[in-house]
């Protein structure tokens, strides 16, 4: 009896004694059946995580601290690269049914944010992530507050002398580009400035978003003297373009990136970017996932940070590269 409440978190059994009957459980070779606790009522010890990929540094980096808290109280973590594809995201979740999976964590494809709460059934605790589901309105969501970041991007840029500023985010299909294009639709109004059709650039939130961007931007007539980024995979694609093009960061143009991934501290002399709060995130998606009431309603927002290095220096718009160069 005490060896099955062990194995079991009976919360009768301490410490010490289901540490122990743990270890010899699985020196022995045993392994719990998923099914067979669900059959009992009890929670299966497993977590899926959809995401669109693992490319992306953010992502990354959440399935690891993720991955590291599931470890730590022995959940087992199934991991489904969804690649924006909504028949993938189906099938993942059929998958996670079949294994009795306790939750699901998703991040809702490009295609239609609101097909999986709307095809994937009941049996599963779903709880999004990043993006939010339109219709029906999620119950459980943890995203990112970086609206006041983007505020504090633009106030920092125009302090600098910088009127003419791009912005290329993700595609307005998606909640979080809706939300990060009105946050800097609203900070330039502030500022007294009006955004620019053609420097407001929404895509899909792809690296080649972020490289075709530049190339426009850079092709006009009269160019941006700053770009401001709102995707880590968006600003990875803008970045390289910008140095392939060989623009002086900080002196030619003023950049600011989104996501804060290690080769943004050293590259030029340092990248401005918009840092995510990785670790917050993973962790209050983690304890909303094992929380005991899975109707409890929970919306759970961490703020970004705006990162000033000496990408975003000040520029004159004279010196803003010219098409004729820049493209070549």
């Amino acid at each position: 009896m005490t060896v099955s409440r062990a194995i079991n978190d009976h919360p009768n059994v301490s410490v010490d004694m289901r540490e122990r009957v743990l270890k010899l459980a699985l020196d022995r070779g045993y392994i719990q059946s998923s099914a067979a606790k669900a059959l009992r009522g009890m929670k299966s010890g497993t977590i899926g995580l959809l995401l669109p990929n693992i490319v992306n540094d953010f992502y990354a980096r959440f399935a690891q601290a993720f991955g590291d808290l599931c470890a730590a109280r022995r959940l087992n973590l199934v991991i489904h690269l969804t690649s924006e594809d909504p028949e993938r995201e189906r099938q993942a979740l059929e998958q996670l049914r079949g294994l009795h999976a306790d939750a699901a964590i998703i991040v809702p494809t490009l295609a239609d944010e609101g097909r999986a709460a709307e095809t994937s059934g009941e049996t599963i605790r779903r709880l999004y992530l990043i993006r939010s589901p339109a219709v029906p309105r999620p119950a459980q969501f943890v995203g990112i507050d970086d609206t006041a970041a983007i505020d504090e991007a633009v106030v920092h840029l125009v302090q600098r002398g910088h009127r003419l500023i791009a912005f290329i985010g993700p595609s307005l299909a998606l909640s979080s580009g809706r939300g990060r294009r009105e946050a800097f639709a609203r900070a330039m109004a502030a500022a007294g400035l009006s955004p620019s059709d053609e420097r407001t650039l929404s895509g899909p939130a792809v690296y080649d978003h972020g490289r075709d961007s530049v190339r426009k931007c850079l092709a006009l007539e009269v160019p941006p003297t700053a770009i401001l980024c709102a995707g880590v995979e968006i600003a990875r694609g803008a970045l390289e373009q910008l140095l392939e093009n060989d623009v002086l960061l900080g002196e030619q143009l003023a950049f600011i990136g989104y996501g804060d991934p290690a080769v943004y501290r050293w590259l030029n002399g340092g990248v401005s970017t918009i840092g995510l709060p990785t670790e917050a995130l993973a962790r209050s998606t983690f304890e909303l996932a094992l929380s005991d009431d899975p109707t409890t309603e929970a919306a759970i927002q961490h703020r970004a940070r705006l990162i000033i290095r000496r990408s975003s220096g000040p520029t004159e718009p004279s010196h803003a590269p010219r098409a004729a160069s820049a493209v070549s």
